[in-house]
């Protein structure tokens, strides 16, 4: 299925719909987090989600979310959140930046069914966003940095909103401890890169 399929399969197109701030939905969108923080163009590519070219897992995140504006996401990711959930563990970190937003107010406004099993998937999402940050040298803007260690620091104060069993909320525990601690030496990394070396002409 291409991009444009997803975008049908999600409500409507990208150019029909953009980001408009009409109706319920999207009135909800902007609380609590800000998903018109994200410009509407230009969507990231397939390369952003592929960088690597002819990674399946990759190609897979493309073909359920390229061409799809956050809120057409948001709407795709909640109609099978088990299902498109490691789609943010495989593509690449310009399109993850991008569709942060999807994960972050799902996680922050969903809460266990007393009659449901499981963790409301938190726990791979903090695998997700572990793995995502674990790469040296990767490129990633202060900002979305500040942005993720929030989402880390609220799934960590409330995990038992996911799930009402300890080994469920142990793991969410466990994958978002992880998920900080990489954030933490993405930021450590900035803050070496910027010291300057001493003892050397800088001319």
């Amino acid at each position: 299925m291409s991009p444009a399929d997803s975008a049908s399969r999600a409500g409507d197109t990208p150019e029909a719909s953009g980001d408009s701030s009409s109706g319920t939905f999207a009135e909800n969108m902007t609380a609590p987090h800000d998903f018109l923080a994200r410009p509407p163009a230009p969507l990231p590519s397939e390369r952003d989600f592929d960088p690597h070219a002819g990674d399946l897992d990759a190609q897979c995140a493309w073909k359920n979310f390229g061409g799809l504006s956050i809120k057409q996401a948001y709407k795709l990711f909640i109609t099978r959140p088990e299902v498109y959930q490691e789609d943010f563990m495989f593509m690449g970190i310009r399109a993850f930046t991008y569709y942060f937003p999807v994960i972050d107010y799902y996680l922050r406004v969903t809460e266990r069914d007393p009659e449901d099993f499981g963790d409301c998937e938190a726990s791979i999402l903090g695998s997700c966003v572990a793995l995502q940050f674990s790469p040296e040298g990767i490129a990633i803007p202060i900002g979305f940095l500040e942005e993720s260690e929030r989402l880390a620091d609220f799934v960590l104060s409330q995990a038992d909103r996911y799930s009402a069993t300890k080994g469920d909320r142990r793991r969410i525990l466990r994958e978002w401890n992880r998920a900080k601690d990489e954030i933490t030496k993405q930021n450590a990394n900035r803050l070496v890169q910027r010291t300057p070396t001493r003892g050397h002409a800088r001319c």
